[in-house]
């Protein structure tokens, strides 16, 4: 399994659900801040089925209360906070490799 967390991103894709980052305690002693993807492809979602597809998503760290979304067979994960609020946005085909991507016009720090 993975550890207990809030703020996460929940998400189905590629016939699997997956968990993408969030908070939780005992994590980081400065943030708690999770900067993991775990996943499943168990449909029962039974104990012991998760699987870790990377401990380091974001080049920028871990982050909580941020938006995930599938568009065109790839991962979107948008904005966040840490504590402070990311305007950034990053994407992954595989849920293991995450690219930063800098979008037009989205210069404004925001939280969902």
């Amino acid at each position: 399994g993975f550890p207990a967390r809030a703020g996460s991103g929940v998400t189905p894709f590629l016939g699997k659900l997956w968990v993408i980052a969030g908070f939780g305690k005992p994590v980081n002693a400065d943030t708690g801040l999770f900067n993991d993807v775990y996943f499943s492809g168990d449909p029962t979602l039974g104990g012991g089925s998760w699987a870790l597809a990377t401990s380091s998503a974001f080049a920028t760290g871990g982050r909580c209360s941020f938006t995930v979304a599938v568009h065109r067979g790839q991962l979107w994960v948008i904005g966040g906070e840490q504590p402070r609020l990311f305007s950034e946005v990053y994407c992954s085909g595989d849920g293991v490799r995450w690219s930063r991507i800098i979008p037009k016009g989205f210069g404004t720090q925001r939280l969902r």
